[in-house]
């Protein structure tokens, strides 16, 4: 399908169940969510898009985050979708946040799984790390904050497509998706949501620890939490069964 004049690459499950709408990581595409979707199919008509300047997609990734939402708003309103459900994890938490905040009419419930509600310092030195070192240089320690140790050792199938999708980045895309990560902040927004919403974290998460996941509920009005055990920060790609669950416990009542 082609969005704004490019072709857009994305997951549809089809059906007729409610609609949910699966934002992945950074450097990833929509492919993160295939084994999660094809769990959830039965009950939902699940869309992945890829993120813009991720996947197949060449545009570089815009400046802000807000630019990546309002493209999967766009995705949405070519297939005809009004209501959603809506997930996203790390950076694709990052544009949930933004997508419910300027589409909250349209969002039946948001879950913010292993996600923060506004960037940082650190997410610019990642960018000048790949353009001062090369993207290869960045493999083993970005591995390491996304699976756990165990995991990796393991080889597991997860781990072998984001270590696969990390080596094949180029720098540009890297770089540009970290500084837009960095301006992200949707702070006030949160604050206001109306919709339901859910946090979703992991206690072995690095990139994202527990108490970060805490302080976000925290800022959400009426927020609840979840805390899944013993997982890791990319935790779809390890752990796909328990996330659906976590997905269709929190879009449940709304």
């Amino acid at each position: 399908m082609e969005i704004a004049g490019r072709p857009v690459v994305h997951l549809d499950t089809g059906g007729d169940g409610p609609v949910l709408v699966l934002c992945h990581a950074l450097a990833l595409d929509h492919r993160m969510w295939a084994e999660t979707a094809r769990i959830l199919a039965p009950r939902f008509r699940v869309i992945a898009p890829d993120l813009m300047g991720h996947g197949q997609d060449e545009v570089t990734v815009p400046k802000d985050i807000g630019e990546l939402a309002d493209d999967v708003g766009m995705l949405l309103d070519a297939r005809n979708v009004d209501r959603f459900h809506l997930a996203g994890i790390s950076m694709g938490g990052a544009v949930a946040q933004h997508l419910a905040i300027r589409a909250e009419d349209r969002v039946a419930g948001l879950a913010l799984m292993a996600t923060m509600p506004r960037g940082g310092p650190v997410f610019e030195d990642r960018a000048v790390a790949a353009e001062t070192d090369g993207i290869a240089a960045q493999v083993a320690g970005t591995l390491a904050r996304w699976f756990t140790a165990a995991e990796i050792a393991a080889d597991l199938p997860g781990v072998r497509y984001a270590r696969t999708q990390l080596r094949c980045t180029p720098v540009a895309r890297w770089a540009s998706a970290w500084r837009a990560l960095a301006r992200h902040d949707a702070t006030e927004g949160l604050r206001s949501l109306r919709c339901s919403v859910t946090c979703i974290g992991v206690s072995e998460d690095t990139s994202c620890p527990p108490a970060v996941i805490e302080a976000l509920q925290a800022s959400i009005p009426g927020a609840g939490l979840r805390m899944l055990q013993g997982a890791s920060h990319l935790f779809p790609l390890t752990r796909a069964q328990e996330t659906a669950g976590l997905l269709a416990d929190a879009f449940a009542q709304s």
